[in-house]
């Protein structure tokens, strides 16, 4: 049963070209996110906080991308032998939901230390039913929501064309943001089918969908670039000009989001083809260890954060360049270490 998941494994990998680059970008991404979170709200207006706010925001369809990522890897995995939900959930337990509250245990005893979280056996169970342990935790809980949908997902996309669903999608998701509380917006799958939908259908035919990328991948690129200048703009005025901020920045957010899954997919494909083994290795692993780094990069960031306090490092973007470098030393190379040996072990 072993060798058959992971020849199906494989399969997916020589098959849908780019992926692994696109969730290795997507890891890359999402720590850029992070790191620059502290000095995009603490740094004076100037060119060091016009730069970070374009690395932060631009970065900022990471969660999207893995959503996307998502959709078409479980699609393709699903989309010629039978479904049982049983056995389906069963896998997503052991491999997503079992790290999930395994570093939500990490996170839990880290801020029960320093006097910030209760001891409480029923808050713990709430943050981690949640997504709230820490602030990044809220991706598995969306995630988790669509594992459960998947069987009505993945008939709706194998019986009817996108052209009738992802409208449908879209206009949901854009209501979701009306509907859905505040607080829960990035906590509920309402507001991220306008993701995983087209990501189930780029893999329901591949290679038609890595046409239509190549055929109109400078328009995306264009309204990628313009939307994703605007959506910072908003950004920097809600920090600095509340009263030309025009509060649409949702919407485009989710329009910057669209494309910038179009645009990184289409740079992963592209650069996935024209590498050499060197550079695949490194992506693959990167790939290979992505959910971990997900998972365990703010743990460095805290460890950075004690340091600097500890040796008097105040400077804002000397804090973020210890951030990035520990997260390079530990976060990554030790989840893509337990990743490969996981799989080794699988093998074995």
């Amino acid at each position: 049963m072993e060798d058959k998941l992971q020849q199906q494994s494989s399969s997916i990998r020589k098959r849908l070209i780019g992926l692994d680059f696109y969730k290795a970008i997507g890891a890359i991404l999402v720590i850029f996110i992070h790191v620059t979170a502290t000095p995009v709200v603490s740094l004076a207006p100037g060119i060091s906080l016009d730069i970070l706010i374009f690395i932060n925001r631009f970065a900022k369809p990471a969660v999207p991308m893995f959503i996307f990522a998502s959709g078409m890897a479980l699609f393709y995995s699903y989309k010629n032998k039978e479904f049982q939900y049983t056995t389906f959930l069963k896998r997503r337990f052991t491999k997503i939901f079992i790290p999930y509250l395994a570093w939500c245990a990490v996170y839990y005893a880290c801020y029960v230390y320093r006097g910030v979280y209760p001891v409480s056996l029923t808050f713990f169970v709430q943050q981690v039913l949640n997504g709230r342990m820490l602030y990044h935790l809220y991706f598995v809980v969306t995630i988790i929501q669509f594992y459960f949908l998947f069987g009505i997902i993945r008939y709706l996309v194998m019986n009817y064309s996108g052209r009738l669903i992802l409208p449908l999608g879209i206009l949901i998701n854009l209501l979701a943001y009306r509907w859905v509380p505040l607080d829960w917006t990035h906590r509920c799958f309402l507001t991220y089918i306008v993701y995983f939908l087209p990501g189930c259908y780029f893999a329901k035919d591949f290679e038609q969908a890595i046409c239509y990328l190549k055929k109109y991948f400078w328009l995306i690129t264009s309204v990628f670039v313009v939307s994703g200048i605007y959506y910072s703009y908003l950004f920097y005025c809600s920090m600095w000009k509340p009263e030309s901020y025009s509060g649409i920045e949702i919407y485009v957010y989710c329009l910057f989001c669209v494309m910038g899954i179009l645009f990184y997919f289409a740079l992963s494909y592209f650069l996935e083809k024209r590498s050499g083994i060197v550079i695949k290795k490194i992506f693959n692993s990167l790939n290979a260890g992505s959910y971990y780094i997900y998972l365990s990069h703010p743990l460095a960031i805290i460890f950075a954060a004690a340091i600097a306090n500890r040796i008097g490092l105040t400077g804002v973007i000397d804090g973020m360049l210890l951030q990035l470098a520990l997260i390079s030393v530990t976060a990554i190379p030790l989840s893509i270490l337990y990743a490969k040996l996981k799989s080794r072990m699988k093998r074995t």
